[in-house]
């Protein structure tokens, strides 16, 4: 799977189709972002053109879910991800407390399973607003990724989302390389 391009400014005066599902909390959040949010935002920036929205770097993965940054608990989201790297289905698999998030790994990968992804990623907030992986963030990723072998679901990456920014524990050494 290719994983390296980049996201649609939404404040560049071109016409973006108002009802996307990708876009529209993308626009949101550009609006209400800090400086710090909107440089990530401008940082993933790239062509939109109708097509279903791409994913291609952790950049892009963390402008679609920029809305994250704001959150006051802890929630996970999952992208389910064609063989082109197109996103199939976004979906909030859980919502925990200020600091945690209880995760049953069954429950990341239904929604990959429903639409037939060949691949996820998995991405939680911080609401602390500090985007650095946590020791429990390393140990819950191996297992995710270990069960998304079994189920010849690709593990792309675990994308941490804080206020100022992201972490992405693959680009940070914490993901195995995947067989599939």
């Amino acid at each position: 799977m290719n994983y390296s391009h980049q996201l649609p400014l939404i404040d560049d005066g071109d016409p973006i189709d108002d009802g996307d599902p990708i876009v529209e909390p993308l626009r949101e959040a550009y609006k209400r972002a800090n400086p710090s949010a909107r440089k990530l935002l401008e940082a993933a920036s790239a062509i939109w053109d109708g097509k279903p929205s791409q994913i291609k770097s952790p950049e892009i993965a963390a402008a679609m879910l920029a809305d994250m940054m704001e959150l006051d608990q802890e929630q996970m989201v999952v992208l389910c991800l064609s063989t082109k790297s197109t996103v199939l289905k976004q979906e909030r698999v859980y919502k925990g407390t200020i600091d945690t998030t209880a995760i049953r790994v069954a429950e990341i990968f239904r929604p990959a399973i429903e639409c037939n992804a060949r691949g996820v990623i998995v991405a939680h907030n911080h609401p602390s607003g500090d985007a650095a992986p946590s020791p429990e963030d390393v140990r819950v990723t191996s297992i995710i990724q270990q069960a998304g072998e079994m189920l010849d679901i690709e593990v792309l990456d675990h994308i941490i989302i804080g206020a100022h920014g992201h972490q992405s524990l693959r680009e940070r050494g914490f993901m195995t390389s995947g067989s599939n």
